[in-house]
């Protein structure tokens, strides 16, 4: 109860951005803004004439019939797939299920402390990201974290179909690495970069409206976490990992 009655008044303190603030022509509130988040060394004028050109050359009413529009269309498309495929990577999945995945798995790392470490190495790796962002870029940060998550996914594949039914598993404690890997990848570039992107390729006049449909693509999460829910009683945990 605390934690969200101090969210909320906290809000009350939240400014409103620099681009909705270009919009509306309050140019004055929005340097301030910048000048907190940019500092004075920062190239205030420039971002702030860069805002105001993309509203421009988006000639939009801000209506939701500026979604079909084909330049609109193909951005939105772009974005759409990258957060579905976001959702389809299973990192959810592995997330609400660590403590049954790792079980299953047969882990000799107590369950509770291993959703710990998969937890601190997610805060480091985003910490780490955003500095990776800015030097490789959007689509290189994207297929590094892609190509780390699908080698480390494929690792643990490879590993529960090789150890078979032994009890104990030998080398017990690889499950755990490779889930800590995948989620440390995952935050790298597969799960910051559509949100990123969300904002830098639409123009603030619909932004409200690209977003709204971009939120139906989060109705993945709840097929994949079903599925998975659904499938757990029926199918062994080797064949599950080697689907997602």
């Amino acid at each position: 109860m605390a934690l969200p009655l101090a969210l909320l008044l906290s809000l009350f303190h939240l400014p409103e951005s620099p681009p909705y603030l270009v919009l509306k022509g309050r140019e004055g509130e929005a340097r301030e803004v910048l000048l907190d988040l940019r500092g004075r060394y920062a190239d205030l004028e420039g971002e702030i004439q860069n805002y105001k050109d993309l509203n421009r050359s988006s000639h939009s009413e801000g209506t939701w019939r500026d979604l079909l529009r084909p330049e609109v269309l193909r951005d939105l498309a772009v974005v759409s797939t990258l957060f579905i495929l976001m959702y389809f990577t299973g990192y959810q999945v592995i997330s609400a299920y660590t403590s049954r995945l790792l079980e299953d798995a047969g882990s000799s790392i107590d369950e509770s402390l291993a959703t710990i470490i998969i937890n601190i190495v997610q805060v480091a790796a985003a910490v780490g990201a955003s500095f990776l962002m800015d030097r490789l870029g959007r689509r290189r940060s994207t297929m590094l974290s892609y190509g780390v998550m699908c080698a480390s996914l494929g690792s643990l594949a490879v590993y529960l179909l090789a150890a078979g039914e032994q009890d104990p598993q030998p080398q017990a404690w690889i499950p755990l690495a490779c889930l800590t890997v995948t989620q440390g990848a995952v935050t790298v570039g597969v799960n910051p970069v559509p949100f990123i992107l969300s904002n830098e390729y639409f123009p603030t006049r619909i932004r409200a409206w690209v977003r709204t449909a971009q939120t139906n693509a989060r109705l993945c999460v709840d097929i994949l976490t079903n599925t998975y829910t659904h499938t757990h009683t029926h199918t062994n945990t080797h064949t599950l990992i080697t689907v997602i």
